[in-house]
């Protein structure tokens, strides 16, 4: 996981990915829209709130997704 991130790898999708989670299922366990965790995924900017909520979904510390 830490590979892919360090090779361009977008570090939402990558962890996510790793912890076998769909988009939909990561927006019920972080109250994000399965739609928006698609655009971040993409490379839309977000905030450290909505890093925050990602990161408490994903078990990661949140620098890791900043």
């Amino acid at each position: 996981m830490l590979e892919l991130i360090d090779q361009g790898e977008n570090p939402v999708r990558a962890v996510r990915q790793y912890r076998l989670l769909t988009q939909k299922e990561l927006g019920e366990r972080s109250g994000i829209r399965a739609n928006h965790i698609s655009a971040i995924e993409r490379g839309m900017p977000y905030g450290l709130k909505t890093a925050k909520r990602l990161s408490d979904a994903l078990d990661v510390p949140v620098g890791l997704l900043t």
